[in-house]
């Protein structure tokens, strides 16, 4: 497992780019002599570092960096219902492609989530072509 420390030197991703100083927080994981470092939690991820269930909630305790949702109070129009459900089927198919491709991911790592999104991304693709054949013929 990786940790969040204190950069005790300056330096920089080699995958995102991103450049940290001494000093800074970042990211970090060495496995078999493998270094795993980013100042981003998701290039990290990406590159195989994890931290332990719940650390990253505490990351950023910062209220100015609290992000406050307001959600409107609006009708949900009928074709936006069936439109939630179109996307809770691709969800739901995407989730089940990912686990059958991906068999070793945690299903709760940032890892599965973004390789979901990718799949959930394809499948989307692959209807409009689908819908455009449909209309063609």
């Amino acid at each position: 497992m990786g940790a969040k420390i204190t950069a005790k030197f300056d330096g920089g991703c080699k995958i995102c780019g991103n450049e940290w100083n001494k000093g800074d927080d970042m990211f970090y994981q060495k496995d078999g002599g493998v270094t795993k470092k980013c100042t981003d939690m998701e290039c990290f991820s990406q590159q195989g570092g994890s931290l332990k269930k719940g650390f990253t909630k505490a990351f950023n305790t910062d209220p100015s960096h609290v992000i406050i949702t307001k959600v409107p109070e609006v009708k949900i129009s009928e074709d936006t219902e069936i439109i939630g459900g179109l996307w809770k089927q691709y969800f739901r198919k995407a989730h089940d492609l990912t686990k059958e491709v991906y068999p070793e991911e945690d299903v709760s790592s940032d890892r599965f989530g973004m390789i979901r999104q990718t799949v959930i991304n394809q499948l989307v693709a692959m209807a409009g072509v689908v819908v455009n054949k449909r209309n063609q013929d």
